[in-house]
């Protein structure tokens, strides 16, 4: 069964460029498969171009499932990333 977890974007532009990218080189260091969804939209984790479809503005709460045998440790480091606010506040 898939780790999931709930976030909300609290930075200041929402899912943009530099923030999806973090979220793939993130995801890089880990097998699990990712997937991020938004308002019933779903993009495949270690895409650039699926994530920027998702249209994930500040304020909008985006759902992480991850499927693998490290999908946990993935989840809790891009949790830390996301309340981190990406490093941009």
């Amino acid at each position: 069964m898939p780790a999931q977890r709930t976030e909300t974007l609290r930075n200041k532009h929402g899912l943009h460029a530099r923030p999806i990218s973090q979220i793939v080189a993130a995801a890089q260091d880990f097998h699990a498969e990712l997937t991020v969804s938004c308002q019933g939209r779903t993009a495949s984790g270690r895409s650039v171009l699926e994530m920027m479809t998702l249209g994930a503005g500040p304020g909008a709460t985006i759902e992480l499932s991850a499927d693998g045998d490290d999908a946990e440790a993935m989840l809790d480091a891009l949790c830390l990333i996301i309340r981190g606010n990406f490093g941009e506040d």
